[in-house]
């Protein structure tokens, strides 16, 4: 990992089972899942502490969630760690979630990270739309249906553009942060 003050980078070259879900030109989406390699994963963490100490995030581990990395020149240029969802909560606000709306939602987006030199070059949406396309096999998961964990400012101004279509933005609590029923018993 090189540390600049302007933007920090991790390279990622490829591997035997890569599953590349969208191309572009120079660059390609894969997405991680539960059950790829050790190793994989282990590089993954060293994206996910990227993100986490750039959006100070919640870290949480599940066996639900898939990660989707944007690569270009072999490195990390932006990263989705989304989830299968079966409902979320329409948004009070950015932070809030109104729990006596509870909607039907398929997607979770519980993190998303764009570089800051590449951020206004569509990488987060086309992040999403990958795991719109790639999470349900043979579907493509509506806009309607996709929820994001509490937002950040700069979060929440893209959530509302990406899901102004619908209207909704729908907000939800990540799985892998969420009490076991072992815990919520003891408590």
């Amino acid at each position: 990992m090189e540390n600049s003050d302007q933007d920090k980078t991790i390279a990622w070259g490829s591997w035997k089972n890569e599953l590349i879900v969208s191309v572009y030109s120079g660059s390609r989406i894969v997405a991680i899942g539960p059950r790829d390699s050790k190793a994989v994963h282990r590089r993954l963490r060293l994206v996910e502490d990227l993100v986490v100490d750039e959006l100070g995030s919640y870290r949480g581990y599940s066996d639900r969630r898939w990660a989707y990395l944007y690569i270009k020149n072999k490195s990390v240029t932006g990263c989705l760690f989304a989830e299968r969802l079966a409902k979320a909560y329409a948004a009070a606000d950015e932070e809030n979630l109104d729990e006596n709306r509870v909607q039907r939602a398929l997607l979770g987006v519980q993190m998303i990270w764009v570089r800051k030199a590449f951020r206004r070059d569509h990488i987060a949406t086309k992040l999403i739309d990958a795991a719109r396309g790639h999470l349900i096999y043979g579907a493509v998961i509506p806009k309607s249906m996709v929820a994001f964990t509490p937002l950040t400012s700069s979060g929440a101004a893209f959530a509302r553009k990406y899901v102004r279509e619908s209207g909704n933005l729908l907000l939800y609590r990540p799985y892998s942060a969420a009490p076991t029923r072992a815990a919520a018993r003891k408590q």
